[in-house]
């Protein structure tokens, strides 16, 4: 599977999960509310990972990147020229991301008590500037102690390292924004217990307090939701019926994501559409890319009327490295089609693919550009 057939699935997860959480989000299960989020984050991820059992074969063949052929000067290819470049932004950013944040966790884990701050915690590590009675210390004490007991530092950090993987996706911000807003629900369930007036503290102590990134803290944002959060009644059991309006969503994405299959029947003779180890021409990509630069030529015929397009080359790789059946799967023209075949046929023995340990016959697709240069 490649990058981004990945993540269009862990997308496409994510929005369902956050789609089936809408029911649970008025209710007071915060307990319930944060699983949902972290379970929704986690099998978003693993799920398009995960192999299946094919009603049949769903591939035609594995497509090799396309070569272009022009009749004027061939350009210098590299390796480069076969990667795709979206795949390698995404993945350069991501990098970005990891190093942000490593900075981000070495300054909240360094973060000293200033003056004016108001209380924070970082996984084991509490913070409660000096300055108030002991009763609000105390509501204090219970909100970071529940922050840290219940691991919320752990929800943050995933979030974020998740995040940088598939940075693309938009809802980012009110999913991360919804989590921590449950995890500062939950601590203000304890706090409310050890401070009769926790609404008015929290409101003092929120409307001076800066807001930060990693940390747990009071922050001023969705201030108002938490106070109405802390003064709405219990939610009985019977609202948990809401779950049943999320199954048509969890049944969607299961049909989404399982047509992600691999073939389970391992016969070595019948040419597969995927091995474990695909075959792979001799000295690797770059140098078939060399090997098609030096064989592959513009037929005159076909030039000289002005016509170009994808021949699509159909072949087998057998366990034993030849190349078999080797057929026009889409062509263009006559000419065209007899160059693209003239190049696969000539090529030497590749590498068989394997299968469980073993050489299995792997078909592959391979797409020749023929494009005319343009006229100066």
């Amino acid at each position: 599977m490649d990058l981004l057939t990945y993540l269009i699935k862990v997308d496409l997860l994510l929005v369902l999960g956050m789609l089936a959480y809408i029911p649970l989000r008025p209710t007071t299960f915060f307990k319930l509310r944060r699983a949902w989020i972290l379970g929704a984050l986690a099998v978003s991820f693993t799920w398009p990972l995960m192999q299946f059992i094919p009603a049949g074969p769903l591939l035609i063949g594995y497509r090799l990147p396309a070569y272009q052929v022009t009749n004027g000067p061939v350009p210098d290819r590299s390796f480069w020229d076969m990667v795709p470049l979206l795949a390698v932004v995404h993945l350069l950013m991501t990098g970005l991301l990891l190093m942000r944040l490593t900075v981000r966790l070495v300054f909240a884990l360094r973060r000293p008590a200033s003056a004016g701050a108001g209380p924070f915690s970082f996984f084991r590590r509490i913070v409660l500037p000096p300055g108030h009675d002991p009763a609000a210390r105390a509501a204090f004490l219970a909100h970071e102690r529940t922050h840290v007991r219940q691991g919320h530092s752990f929800d943050v950090v995933l979030a974020d390292v998740l995040h940088a993987i598939d940075w693309s996706f938009p809802l980012w911000a009110p999913l991360r924004r919804e989590l921590r807003l449950v995890h500062e629900h939950l601590a203000d369930d304890a706090a409310h217990a050890a401070h009769t007036d926790y609404d008015g503290l929290l409101l003092a102590e929120a409307l001076h307090v800066p807001a930060h990134v990693l940390v747990n803290g009071f922050h001023a944002s969705d201030l108002k939701t938490r106070i109405q959060m802390l003064n709405t009644p219990r939610s009985p059991r019977k609202a948990l019926r809401r779950l049943a309006l999320a199954a048509p969503a969890l049944l969607l994405g299961t049909l989404l994501i399982s047509w992600q299959a691999v073939p389970l029947r391992i016969d070595p003779q019948k040419p597969q559409n995927k091995a474990e180890q695909m075959p792979e021409y001799p000295g690797g990509t770059t140098a078939m890319v060399s090997y098609l630069g030096n064989a592959v030529h513009y037929p005159k015929a076909a030039a000289e009327a002005g016509v170009e397009g994808t021949v699509l080359v159909r072949f087998v790789v057998d366990t034993d490295g030849r190349l078999q059946d080797v057929a026009v799967e889409k062509g263009v023209n006559e000419a065209l089609d007899t160059e693209a075949l003239r190049v696969v046929r000539t090529m030497p023995d590749w590498t068989p693919g394997r299968d469980k340990g073993k050489p299995v016959a792997v078909q592959m697709m391979l797409p020749v550009k023929f494009v005319l240069a343009a006229e100066k």
